[in-house]
């Protein structure tokens, strides 16, 4: 329910914690435990406090002739102009409008070798006429670095998967986010981070 994502985008706003998920997402890499506190980095190493990699203003449509997931496109797919938006910082698509999204954005600032880098998603209540599943996929500079198959029904839950960049990107590579599913829900992008988490 709304108020369920509400609270949990809160907590993520307010407070430095890493919340554990309900749900076991996939992790490239599972990484030691959350860090009570640091030492501000001032050279080229992991930086500390984490640093924002998304802008939400800044998400884009990928237009059909482009989209990497074309072909997991079918007849029921659409995505109306009204069904992603920015909401409260946060960007978000309800898929009662948009049930198949691509969207890309530039990169906001560099990832270091060795950053520790995060990703949340979250979700209200999955409903769909018949059971069916969800599926994201978050991919940076050409490489798919995290996808998830998510069953409908399910009940609101979030993710936030954690990885090791192993070489650097640059600012400006392109971040892709996909999403389809079948029903009318409602997803929120909250973050990427990258540094000393």
């Amino acid at each position: 329910m709304k108020h369920i994502v509400l609270v949990l985008l809160l907590l993520l706003s307010y407070t430095n914690c890493t919340l554990p998920s309900s749900n076991e997402p996939h992790t490239q890499d599972a990484g030691p435990p959350e860090r009570k506190g640091c030492i501000p980095h001032q050279g080229s190493g992991p930086r500390c406090p984490a640093v924002q990699l998304l802008d939400a203003n800044a998400w884009k449509r990928i237009p059909s002739e482009e989209d990497p997931f074309l072909k997991m496109k079918t007849e029921h797919h659409k995505c109306l102009p009204l069904g992603t938006y920015v909401e409260n910082g946060v960007f978000e698509i309800d898929t009662g409008l948009c049930n198949f999204a691509t969207i890309v954005q530039p990169l906001q600032t560099e990832i270091r070798q060795g950053e520790r880098l995060q990703f949340t998603l979250l979700h209200e209540d999955l409903s769909a006429p018949t059971n069916a599943t969800a599926f994201v996929v978050l991919s940076i500079d050409g490489e798919r670095i995290w996808q998830q198959e998510i069953p409908i029904p399910s009940e609101a839950s979030y993710y936030q998967p954690l990885w090791t960049a192993h070489k650097e990107i640059k600012k400006g590579a392109k971040i892709v986010f996909h999403l389809h599913n079948h029903g009318a829900n409602n997803w929120t992008i909250h973050s990427l981070t990258a540094g000393a988490l």
